[in-house]
């Protein structure tokens, strides 16, 4: 009996071994079965559909479009950076913008492209850009944009910023607008392009029609005097209806069809640059030659003073503000260069003016 029960323990001790020894297995199943799970969401997880790295090139003034195609985002979140060599500037969260430059903004494109757009294009917006998945670690591509030179400049002005130019009433404003040379060449030659204005086809249509109807209401008049005075009367009752019919829709034809269209005949317009002025397309004294379109006023006004943009068919634009000063203010009013004769202190006049001003000290 004795060597039974011990022969009882000893089973009971292998099986209470064995027991914590599964319980052991079991728990160190846990961290692979994690670590299994990360290397699954790693693996399915949200990815990139574009290369690592990228180059995109942009002219200035144009738009650029930096793409960022991500495949399976779920809840995470798509960030823009600018990247430079000390730090990195965070652009953009999800389609928000996060910088205060209103140039810059997310135009999603379906189904799955965090495009960044810049628009207009600066050349201080050269450099390196990175697109970045929330995950754990993030997951980042980078594109490089590099700008080149404009394509529209205003009086050949190559520095692209935006501008206040001051005239005085009564001076000349010329406003040129260019297409590069260099743009012009990779583009197709085209033939000149010309709007020609509606003509007023219809009403003579019209009028031809109710002359012909007239006479044949004539001419059955005068068949039917030769029959009885009933049927004259008849003939000349219905004939009156008809007439009368046919003279009140003349008018309202001739109204319409002759009214005179708003926009003038563009004539040498090949490339179809656009002038806007507040940000309404503008055709008073515009001149197209080919590959400009000039603003040409011989004698400023207030009126002229506005916020005049240049377009080239959506790619390119550039922008000046104009102002016209007259009166009292005209002496205040620093001009640029491109206005010479409106300057109002010369050399001779500063010399003066510091002499007064020493002889005044020292009396």
């Amino acid at each position: 009996m004795q060597r039974g029960g011990l022969y009882l323990v000893f089973l009971a001790i292998c099986c209470l071994h064995t027991a914590s020894g599964k319980a052991e297995e079991s728990r160190h199943y846990v961290p692979f079965q994690s670590y299994y799970d990360h290397h699954h969401e790693h693996h399915w997880g949200p990815s990139f559909q574009d290369e690592k790295y990228t180059q995109v090139t942009s002219h200035v003034g144009a738009e650029a479009l930096l793409n960022c195609r991500v495949v399976m985002l779920k809840d995470k979140t798509v960030t823009w950076m600018r990247n430079s060599t000390d730090s990195a500037q965070l652009l953009t969260v999800g389609p928000a913008a996060y910088t205060g430059d209103n140039r810059i903004s997310v135009k999603f494109q379906y189904p799955n492209n965090w495009r960044l757009s810049m628009n207009p294009v600066k050349r201080s917006d050269a450099g390196n850009y990175m697109c970045q998945i929330a995950t754990h670690p993030p997951r980042t591509i980078f594109v490089n944009l590099t700008v080149l030179p404009p394509v529209l400049t205003i009086n050949n002005d190559q520095t692209h910023d935006v501008k206040d130019r001051f005239y005085k009433a009564g001076s000349s404003i010329n406003l040129a607008c260019i297409i590069s040379e260099d743009y012009v060449s990779t583009l197709p030659t085209k033939a000149p392009l010309t709007t020609p204005i509606p003509t007023t086809t219809e009403a003579t249509t019209t009028t031809e029609l109710t002359t012909k109807k007239m006479s044949t209401v004539f001419n059955r008049i005068d068949l039917n005097l030769n029959k009885s005075w009933s049927v004259e009367t008849t003939t000349l009752t219905s004939t009156v209806s008809i007439s009368t019919t046919t003279t009140t829709k003349a008018p309202e034809t001739t109204v319409v069809t002759t009214a005179r269209p708003t926009v003038p005949a563009l004539v040498n317009n090949i490339y179809g640059l656009v002038w806007k002025k507040q940000g309404k397309e503008f055709y008073d004294n515009v001149t197209w030659r080919n590959m400009s379109a000039t603003i040409s006023v011989a004698s400023a006004s207030q009126n002229d003073s506005g916020t005049y943009t240049c377009l080239l068919q959506n790619h390119s634009q550039v922008i000046v503000n104009v102002h016209v000063i007259s009166g009292e203010n005209q002496a205040a009013v620093h001009h640029d260069t491109w206005n010479k004769g409106t300057l109002f202190w010369q050399p001779q006049s500063i010399f003066i003016f510091t002499i007064t001003v020493l002889i005044l000290c020292l009396t």
